[in-house]
């Protein structure tokens, strides 16, 4: 079986379990399929400390949930607030912080499972995020999992995404690599407001994208101003079901801030400031098409 649907089992297995009884612990053992899950039960048992259990037991070097994640680490890494139990870093070398939380504790006769409770950790979690070590903070006890950033604690301390561990690898499997899942989850939260926004407001883009001049008559302008909306929420909606690269439209339209800054340039000159405010806006469209008609073979990036 696959060690990672060994573990995600386990998981599920163990936590309708409140407490664990020394004395049938090795027959609840017989049940499990993970092989780090059966040594983690039993360094606990032998006292070691919980949160380094989780952390020699399932992200060594090489471990299974490492390689789903497609993460290298580094343990116990001090960033200058304080020591972070894990350091990871993915392809590209981006960090995120992980702190540990027990699972289980030793509690004389019994092993006693522990709820996640993020709030405890707000002090410690906003030293990590502020350190400036990495852009995501992750608490976990192994099966409860919090996402911080400091884009979405700033003004309220809270999670911009919490999940089971099973709900995260279905996640992972829809959006393909770990840090992209989390710019995705972190981008989501701050565009419902956007959203809502942008759809409650959708007449007064129409209003003003009807003041730029149009060379056609007054019906074709309103399509066309119709049909620009429209490609550019498809877009978008691509983006926020991992269907393209994340924040491609975002990305794309930078690319072409320079014509922007050489129109700011000569606002005293409107016939030039013009010239590069319509340079800018017909090669960022003319890339819209050029990248989604072969892609989509749809009208709606086919202008005639």
């Amino acid at each position: 079986m696959d060690e990672i649907e060994a573990l995600r089992n386990d998981l599920e297995r163990l936590v309708k379990e409140r407490s664990i009884p020394l004395s049938s612990l090795e027959e609840l053992k017989e049940e499990l399929e993970s092989e780090d899950m059966k040594e983690y039960l039993d360094a606990i048992v032998s006292k070691a400390k919980p949160e380094e259990s989780l952390r020699q037991n399932f992200f060594y070097k090489n471990a299974p949930i490492l390689r789903v994640l497609g993460l290298k680490g580094a343990p116990e890494v001090n960033i200058g607030p304080g020591f972070i139990d894990l350091i990871v870093r993915d392809s590209l070398g981006r960090k995120i912080l992980i702190e540990f939380k027990r699972l289980f504790e030793l509690r004389k006769d019994k092993l006693v499972r522990n709820e996640l409770d993020y709030r405890e950790y707000e002090d410690q979690i906003k030293k990590y995020i502020f350190s400036e070590a990495a852009r995501f903070v992750v608490l976990t006890n192994l099966y409860e999992w919090h996402f911080f950033s400091s884009k979405t604690v700033i003004k309220k301390f809270k999670p911009f995404y919490s999940v089971n561990f099973e709900d995260l690898m279905s996640d992972l499997e829809k959006y393909g690599d770990f840090y992209s899942l989390l710019e995705r989850k972190e981008h989501l939260i701050e565009r419902k407001e956007l959203d809502a926004k942008f759809f409650e407001s959708l007449k007064e883009w129409i209003k003003l994208l009807s003041e730029i001049e149009f060379r056609v008559d007054e019906k074709e302008k309103n399509r066309l101003i119709l049909h620009l909306l429209n490609k550019l929420i498809f877009i978008q909606t691509l983006d926020d079901y991992g269907v393209i690269e994340f924040n491609w439209l975002y990305k794309t339209w930078e690319q072409y801030s320079r014509y922007i800054a050489l129109a700011e340039a000569h606002k005293d000159n409107p016939k030039v400031a013009g010239r590069h405010y319509k340079t800018f806006l017909q090669k960022f469209l003319s890339e819209i098409n050029d990248f989604f008609y072969p892609l989509y073979d749809t009208e709606l990036f086919r202008d005639d």
